[in-house]
């Protein structure tokens, strides 16, 4: 009878040592499975596999090379040729190709998520608006809407919402707290760069002044204090913009003082200076700063752009207003200095 209770005894030890261990599998099995969706979920979910995924961004490789000979071939055709217009929207382009390759790179290293294809529809919405309302060709606005096609194909695969109505509306990201359409990373690049080109062009013009006619005139003192206010514009909207705290009505103030200048530069100086090669390499990035914070004015489109003057522009988003700091002037750039009538 003994020996009968050992045994089973002996079973039962057996069977439970096999249900541990069957458990314990079970269990090991459930980390496995929890660590490769944990991880899936940090690369971003895709609809599709990577081998569908690594199809699209191909033929938007290959499309975007497509569109941007027709676009150059049309733009060549166009009254826009040799434009800031032109200049404007190949930096759009410019800035499109460089999210792509951002996109490839990271989807190569297996680290790209939904944030990066943001990006790309980010800047792919600047040159959609310029396509509906500047060209009519044909053959460009084709390779442009199969490009889009693409862009939508990208979208639905990392389940990213688009409206291209110029509209981007990124899923999962709060945008309300944040006045631009594009990441900080571009910003802060765009930002860097007009601060390199605004202090190359304050030399050039310097030095274009001094052989100019203007020397020692009010009207060289005018244009010097319309530089020192637009970098001054640029110096507020780069400590906001560091503070997580720039908006729309700053990057509106440091386009009301460009356009000052651009002016100026238009019919101030009556021969061609490497002041104007430097303002017009400025100026598309100013146009392009606009476009990030959906201003809906620029150096090229100033309908709406408020007057210089003290007066606070109102920022949609807070309704609040950043006093314009300065002088007033009228019309100093047409005429001498109005300091000795008013006197």
């Amino acid at each position: 009878m003994t020996f009968f209770k050992g045994e089973l005894n002996m079973k039962k030890q057996r069977r439970l040592r096999g249900t541990s261990v069957l458990a314990l599998a079970f269990l090991f099995f459930g980390l496995i499975i929890g660590f490769h969706v944990e991880t899936q979920a940090q690369r971003g979910v895709k609809r599709v596999n990577d081998r569908q995924v690594a199809q699209i961004i191909g033929s938007i490789e290959r499309r975007s090379d497509t569109f941007r000979r027709s676009l150059d071939a049309a733009l060549d055709r166009s009254r826009l040729d040799g434009t800031y217009t032109e200049e404007s929207v190949n930096e759009f382009v410019k800035v499109f190709e460089t999210a792509t390759d951002d996109l490839r790179s990271r989807f190569d290293g297996r680290r790209a998520v939904a944030a990066d294809v943001d990006n790309i529809l980010n800047s792919a919405a600047v040159i959609d608006l310029f396509m509906r309302t500047n060209l009519r060709q044909r053959q460009v606005q084709r390779h442009w809407a199969l490009l889009r096609n693409d862009l939508q194909r990208l979208a639905t695969a990392y389940n990213v919402a688009l409206n291209f109505n110029g509209r981007i509306q990124p899923p999962g990201i709060v945008t309300t707290h944040r006045a631009y359409r594009v990441n900080d990373a571009q910003v802060e690049t765009l930002l860097r760069r007009i601060e390199k080109k605004s202090d190359a062009f304050r030399s050039s013009l310097e030095r274009a002044l001094d052989r100019s006619r203007l020397d020692n005139t009010n009207r060289e003192d005018n244009i010097n204090e319309f530089v020192s206010d637009f970098e001054n514009s640029t110096d507020a909207l780069r400590r906001k913009f560091d503070g997580r705290t720039s908006v729309a009505s700053d990057v509106a103030n440091v386009l009301v003082r460009a356009a000052r200048i651009d002016d100026f530069m238009k019919r101030g100086l009556r021969r061609q200076t490497i002041a104007h090669r430097d303002w017009r390499n400025l100026r598309p990035d100013l146009n392009l700063l606009a476009s990030y914070y959906n201003v809906a004015f620029n150096l090229d489109n100033r309908r709406g752009m408020p007057a210089y003057s003290p007066i606070g522009v109102a920022d949609n988003q807070t309704g609040s207003k950043t006093l314009f700091t300065g002088t007033y002037r009228l019309n100093t750039l047409q005429s001498e200095n109005a300091r000795p009538t008013r006197n």
